[in-house]
């Protein structure tokens, strides 16, 4: 049996502390617009090594917190890249007024999905600013759960929190906005909130040819793209040893084009780093993709044929317009891709791409460099999930228009194997 739980005027309740040890880990940033002086930060920061912790007090406040701001949060883009901090692991508002005026100031990191978990009080009474709260949420992504104490043992509870309605008065209510990656993470790990992309598109626009670039051995995506109807395919794989499969696969059919080429943004040999799972090969060097995932490194490095996109297709002899899906996991390359393909995506209408949240390799482009780049192409990302680590994402960028999310969220994915 769940109860609801309230946020308390001063000190950290035993659900707060419930809160802190299941949804901040170790090494992760955390910020407190805080009503109730530094005891929440000092809390967070004794249960977990390594966190960045930043504290904003009102401004007749004093903190001995070594990282606190005096004012109102209300410009958190801007304080972030003062601090040079590019993601908010946890953001806790301590006050329901202040709610809306932080998130206003963080149009920037919520537009870029670069906070993860957002704690704040709600007065249920007025509907009207949580109506505005929660459009605002939604629109950025976020899915709005009741945080809830288990009276049945030591747990913490996530209820589904879909509509202020006109009722009777009733006490502030703590809620938990959770970006829709992170849904499966903490809320249930069967959730899937994708969309499935060509299905999407489908909707809106007719499909054409896929680019697929660093295709693997493309077997499961040949069967995506020959139900969606899309041709012709450009099923491009960097790896001479795993191109040797994907051609194999390929074999027969006219529609899918086999292409052994690095893709990138100029032309000539590169090195690629190949690791000992060959899926996370890459044009870069591993980064703290080595500290996430133990097991990994990098097994050698060989001399591959590089291109662009733009310069593959004059190559040979196809036509831009032949192509409005992108297809594209090259791990941390992606924007170098993009860089060489101004001319393709004008015609792109849809793109699904693997975007990073860290450095996970040596130079790699992160979310919000590859949203800002693609934005000038008209392509806009509708959704994205995280399916191991919240350090790295699949994502769908659109250029057609979707209606307003409403708060019900956007219907699960479903494969092929389901549908039919």
């Amino acid at each position: 049996m769940a109860t609801a739980a309230t946020t308390p005027v001063g000190g950290v309740s035993d659900f707060e502390e419930l809160v802190l040890h299941k949804l901040i880990g170790p090494g992760q940033t955390v910020v407190d617009i805080s009503d109730s002086g530094a005891e929440w930060i000092e809390r967070a920061k004794s249960q977990h090594a390594n966190i960045r912790a930043l504290l904003y007090t009102p401004p007749e406040g004093e903190s001995s917190a070594p990282e606190a701001a005096t004012g109102q949060g209300t410009d958190l883009d801007g304080d972030m890249k003062t601090e040079g901090i590019r993601h908010i692991h946890f953001l806790k508002i301590g006050q329901a007024s202040r709610v809306r005026r932080v998130l206003e100031g963080a149009a920037g990191l919520l537009r870029h999905s670069r906070i993860d978990y957002i704690q704040f009080p709600a007065d249920t009474r007025d509907i009207s600013t949580g109506q505005s709260i929660g459009k605002h949420l939604v629109e950025n992504n976020y899915r709005l759960y009741k945080l809830e104490c288990d009276e049945d043992g030591p747990d913490v509870c996530l209820v589904r929190f879909s509509r202020w309605d006109a009722g009777p008065p009733c006490p502030t209510i703590s809620l938990l906005a959770v970006h829709e990656r992170a849904v499966r993470h903490v809320v249930d790990p069967s959730a899937n909130p994708f969309v499935n992309p060509f299905d999407l598109a489908s909707r809106h626009v007719a499909l054409k040819g896929v680019i697929h670039i660093g295709a693997h051995e493309g077997a499961v995506e040949l069967g995506t793209y020959r139900h969606f109807g899309l041709k012709p395919c450009l099923m491009i794989e960097a790896n001479p040893l795993v191109f040797e499969r994907l051609e194999k696969v390929c074999h027969g059919d006219p529609d899918f084009i086999p292409i052994n080429k690095a893709i990138l943004d100029r032309s000539g040999p590169v090195e690629l780093h190949v690791t000992n799972f060959d899926q996370a090969s890459s044009l870069l060097k591993l980064g703290t993709s080595r500290e996430i995932y133990s097991w990994l490194f990098e097994d050698r490095s060989i001399r591959v044929e590089g291109t662009t996109i733009d310069e593959l297709l004059k190559e040979r002899q196809l036509d831009p317009e032949q192509f409005n899906v992108i297809n594209i996991d090259i791990q941390g390359a992606e924007l170098l891709a993009f860089r060489g393909a101004k001319e393709t995506l004008k015609h792109i209408d849809l793109l699904i791409a693997e975007v990073s949240f860290e450095n996970l390799y040596e130079g790699c482009a992160q979310v919000d460099e590859v949203d800002d780049y693609l934005a000038q192409f008209g392509l806009r990302r509708e959704a994205t999930v995280s399916r191991e680590h919240l350090s790295w994402g699949d994502a769908v960028y659109v250029k057609f228009p979707l209606p307003v999310r409403t708060l019900a969220g956007l219907p699960p994915l479903v494969s092929v194997e389901e549908r039919s």
